[in-house]
């Protein structure tokens, strides 16, 4: 259970990361100028996965890029310049998909994890991968982590716990 723990915080630390203001609120796709380094780990409620293949979808449902896992490493990924986002990252966890967004070509860090798939399957069911959305659906998936497990979360937020998807910097 504590290492579960640890991975949930993981999980949700990293909806901290990737500071970036570039997506619309009107969900209108971006295009990256750069060939961006994306890097992350994968985990799911066991711990963290060593094996797999990341598979990274532009806003228009193309591939873009598959990596393989490096081990308990996680995974980098390169995309490429003219990328339009949001982006897509999925990975096939014994017949499971484990998925993430990133919004904007400013972020280098998204983790795969199952409080990322409840984030993507939240925001999906919002109307999409708008930065309101994906700030709603990261309070959501916290809540809904909470309520699961009956307790608080672990990670003691003070504000908002969405910085990639517009929170506070």
């Amino acid at each position: 259970m504590k290492q579960f723990t640890y991975y949930l915080l993981l999980a949700a630390l990293v909806l901290l990361t990737g500071c970036g203001d570039s997506s619309t609120s009107s969900g209108k796709s971006e295009v990256s100028a750069a060939t961006v380094r994306l890097r992350g780990i994968v985990a799911n409620r066991e711990g963290l996965l060593s094996e797999g293949q990341v598979v990274i979808r532009d806003s228009n449902g193309r591939t873009i890029a598959t990596v393989q896992l490096q081990g308990q490493k996680g995974y980098t990924a390169t995309i490429p310049a003219d990328t339009s986002y949001p982006i897509m990252l999925s990975v096939s966890d014994d017949g499971k998909e484990l998925r993430a967004v990133v919004l904007n070509p400013e972020t280098e860090k998204q983790d795969i994890t199952i409080m990322s798939t409840l984030v993507v399957e939240s925001a999906e069911n919002l109307g999409g991968f708008t930065r309101e959305n994906m700030a709603r659906a990261a309070t959501n998936a916290i809540n809904q982590s909470r309520t699961k497990s009956g307790k608080g979360t672990v990670a003691g937020f003070k504000g908002d716990p969405t910085k990639q998807f517009g929170g506070w910097h």
